[in-house]
């Protein structure tokens, strides 16, 4: 298992599944606060219920990756997933922060750069 023991790698998969999860979260509440973003271009409400819905599905990677990883963690699959939906989660939530900062916030630190990583990350 190259040194890692099975109740590590079970905490480590869980962790990134975590951390998904409070990624989606916030971005969703960026999302929210401003309305002016990409994701509400049309102003409808099927908009918000579509955001919510595609936050929950993005959360299939990595519930599949935390599944596999922790029950056999020497399958590289299973952190392939973890590492996929990561980097999703995080491209969408700098997109989220971007927006938010640069549309309602501007005092917050950070936005350009956020946006160019948002972009690297993609």
């Amino acid at each position: 298992m190259g040194g890692v023991s099975a109740r590590t790698a079970t905490r480590l998969a869980w962790s990134l599944w975590v951390a998904c999860v409070v990624l989606m979260t916030l971005t969703l509440l960026l999302d929210f606060a401003t309305p002016e973003s990409s994701l509400f271009r049309t102003g409808e409400r099927a908009d918000s219920v579509l955001a919510v819905l595609m936050g929950l599905l993005s959360l299939a990677y990595p519930t599949v990756g935390a599944l596999i990883a922790s029950r056999l963690p020497t399958n590289p699959l299973g952190w392939i997933f973890c590492g996929a939906g990561l980097l999703y989660e995080t491209q969408r939530f700098s997109i989220a922060y971007a927006d938010y900062t640069l549309i309602k916030r501007l005092e917050w630190p950070g936005g350009e750069y956020v946006a160019w990583f948002s972009t690297w990350v993609g």
